[in-house]
C-alpha cells in the first residue's frame, strides 16, 4: 500500500511537471519600458538649455507645482556615490557652466557615519526648475516610459 501512494504520488508530479509549461505559464503582453538613454525620464522632459546633472542619480518625482500660469517644474533626485558637499559643488558649477534659471537643495540621507561608504545612495536634490514641454518622441509619449499613467488606464489582457 505505501510503495503505491509513493508512486502515485511521484506520477502526479511528473505529470504536473511535464504539463505546467502548457498550462501554467502568463502570457507576455510586451509592455515594456522601451530601450532609452540613461537620462530617460530628464530626457523626456528635458532639463534648461546646457544643464546636465553632473553624477549618478535616479529620478524620484518630477512634476509641475504652483498655481496655473505660474508653474514651476519640482525635479527630485536620488545622488549616488558622493558626498553632499560633492554633489552641491558639482551641481553649482553646472548650472553656473549652463547659466541655468535652477535653485537646488541638496539633502543627505541620514547615514550611520561610520557606515555610510557602505551605501549607493547618499542624499537628494530638489530642483526648482522653469516648466519645460515634453521631448516630442514616441517613446517619451508612452506612459510605460515616463511612469505617468492617466487615470483609467487599463493593462494589457
Amino acid at each position: 500500500m505505501r510503495r503505491a501512494i509513493t508512486l502515485g504520488t511521484i506520477a502526479v508530479a511528473l505529470a504536473v511537471f511535464l504539463l505546467s509549461p502548457r498550462f501554467g505559464r502568463a502570457v507576455t503582453v510586451h509592455n515594456y519600458r522601451p530601450d532609452l538613454p540613461p537620462d530617460s525620464l530628464v530626457s523626456c522632459w528635458p532639463l534648461p538649455d546646457g544643464l546636465r546633472l553632473p553624477f549618478a542619480y535616479q529620478v524620484r518625482r518630477d512634476r509641475l507645482v504652483g498655481p496655473p500660469g505660474a508653474e514651476r517644474r519640482e525635479l527630485l533626485v536620488q545622488f549616488d556615490q558622493i558626498d553632499p558637499v560633492t554633489a552641491h559643488r558639482r551641481l553649482a558649477d553646472a548650472v553656473r557652466a549652463a547659466r541655468a534659471p535652477v535653485r537646488f537643495v541638496v539633502r543627505p540621507l541620514p547615514l550611520p557615519p561610520d557606515q555610510a561608504e557602505r551605501y549607493v545612495v547618499r542624499g537628494t536634490v530638489l530642483l526648482d526648475l522653469p516648466p519645460s514641454r515634453p521631448a516630442e518622441t514616441p517613446a517619451c509619449a508612452s506612459p510605460y516610459t515616463t511612469k505617468d499613467f492617466p487615470p483609467g488606464l487599463e493593462t494589457a489582457p
